[in-house]
């Protein structure tokens, strides 16, 4: 996922920023986005990440449930005839259609240290670890992409340093175990960075224990 392409430079005596000194809030996917998400409007890839997210975070499970509602109330408020001939008939149709048998995925044999978000279950079936940077970050793909680059779990030991880099396109980096500093911020299990082609920014694990992440990431890491 481009980690292999950024590495301290020779000689880097930065020191790790103590993560307990970090500015603290929740950091939830955009609202646009989880509305999408709440109107079945996005696609499977980002759907994946809404989901972990949403399993996670209960601010933004909060916030959907609201977005929800307000979608629901204007159904109920639009006028009949905007709705098309055959939208009844298709109900109905739907209604008398047998309930799909419910399909159990069993966990994942993935070796983590940690819970697997469910709805990530189905795409992590035998698949298995692979080596990034050795001895620092490893990753598992997913099989699902946005664009060309596919979704990934990302784990990195601790203290480990991406430095600062731009990107191509959008990169959303959801916690699902440990947690690493970013632009002065703190990102905590349940959190996302959400970073646009427009950021330049670093990141550092926390001293206290490897992070993995859920990264969706829309084209190539750009090292300053």
């Amino acid at each position: 996922l481009g980690y292999h392409q950024v590495t301290d430079p020779p000689g880097s005596t930065r020191p790790p920023r103590p993560h307990g000194d970090l500015v603290r809030t929740a950091h939830l996917l955009s609202e646009e986005l989880l509305l999408a998400y709440a109107a079945g409007q996005s696609s499977e890839a980002m759907s994946l990440l809404a989901a972990a997210h949403l399993s996670l975070n209960p601010q933004a499970r909060e916030v959907v449930a609201r977005l929800e509602q307000t979608l629901a109330a204007g159904m109920e408020s639009a006028p009949v005839a905007s709705l098309a001939k055959d939208a009844l008939p298709m109900l109905l149709a739907r209604l008398d259609e047998a309930p799909e048998t419910a399909v159990v995925v069993p966990r994942p044999a993935l070796k983590t240290g940690f819970e697997i978000p469910e709805p990530l279950w189905p795409y992590l079936q035998n698949r298995d670890w692979k080596s990034v940077v050795p001895g620092r970050v490893k990753q598992v793909e997913l099989g699902v992409r946005i664009g060309q680059t596919p979704l990934a779990l990302v784990s990195m030991r601790p203290g480990f340093h991406v430095p600062t880099h731009s990107h191509h396109g959008a990169e959303f980096n959801l916690v699902l175990t440990g947690g690493f500093s970013d632009l002065d911020q703190d990102f905590l299990p349940g959190d996302v960075s959400e970073r646009g082609p427009e950021h330049e920014h670093d990141m550092r694990v926390h001293e206290d224990g490897p992070c993995v992440v859920l990264v969706a990431r829309d084209g190539p890491l750009i090292p300053r």
